[in-house]
């Protein structure tokens, strides 16, 4: 089973131009991408970022985005940009070895289920060029964003911690390497409210609307400013494709 979560980037910061440009940055540097570069894009949402990337590095070859939410749909137009609705495992089964110079998964991995979350790092080693890598993002397990008692617990269920995928990357037979996406984020705290409201993290997606409001007037009282500002702080995973000696 995966899970979907339709809301994680709707009118918040991950949609402004600020964060979408310091994102294409990290991918661009993490990957080395340039015009000729082959890049795919795991769990792409709206594919904001998806489509800043191939415009900011004018990419020869469309970049490749897929999800299996119709959000999908939401998508603006570029015509250096593939998309397709579609989960992981089925797209790259379809896909020859060694096509990709970048395969990026930003926020998505604890999303799949345990059962097939190997299989999926194994079809990306073989999808990959020989030292190319594939990028996870996730959050720390000292969640950085304002998180009421409830939210925190059920994030602490559900995500992956970063040493778990470390140790399935190199059983897969990646090299690995972590570094830090840090963004600094100011919102109005009756806008976070809304999104959380909105449910625009998968760990409040079962949350009864009273639970939600709970939460609310817990921040609330933790929170005695109208402004939050705090960082978005994600882990970076990097999988790479080692060349046989």
């Amino acid at each position: 089973m995966t899970i979907t979560c339709s809301n994680w980037d709707r009118e918040s910061w991950i949609s402004s131009v600020e964060y979408i440009a310091h994102s294409v940055k990290v991918l661009s540097e993490c990957l080395e991408i340039t015009p000729n570069s082959k890049i795919l894009d795991i769990g792409c949402g709206r594919a904001g970022i998806t489509t800043a990337l191939a415009e900011a590095n004018n990419v020869e070859t469309p970049v490749e985005g897929i999800d299996i939410s119709d959000t999908i749909s939401e998508a603006p137009n570029c015509n250096k940009v593939n998309l397709f609705q579609i989960d992981a495992l089925s797209y790259l089964k379809g896909q020859p070895d060694n096509l990709y110079h970048g395969i990026i998964l930003k926020q998505m991995l604890h999303c799949v289920s345990t059962d097939i979350r190997k299989q999926l790092l194994q079809e990306i080693h073989r999808c990959l060029k020989k030292s190319a890598r594939a990028l996870v993002f996730l959050m720390p397990p000292k969640i950085t964003i304002p998180m009421f008692t409830q939210g925190k617990d059920t994030f602490l269920q559900e995500q992956l911690h970063f040493q778990d995928i470390i140790n399935l990357g190199q059983d897969c037979l990646f090299e690995t390497d972590i570094s830090e996406f840090c963004f600094n984020v100011e919102i109005s705290k009756q806008q976070y409210f809304d999104l959380l409201r909105q449910r625009f993290m998968s760990n409040l997606r079962n949350l009864s609307d009273s639970e939600i409001e709970n939460g609310i007037l817990e921040l609330d009282l933790n929170y005695p400013t109208e402004v939050l500002k705090f960082t978005d702080l994600l882990h970076i995973i990097h999988l790479i494709k080692v060349a046989p000696a």
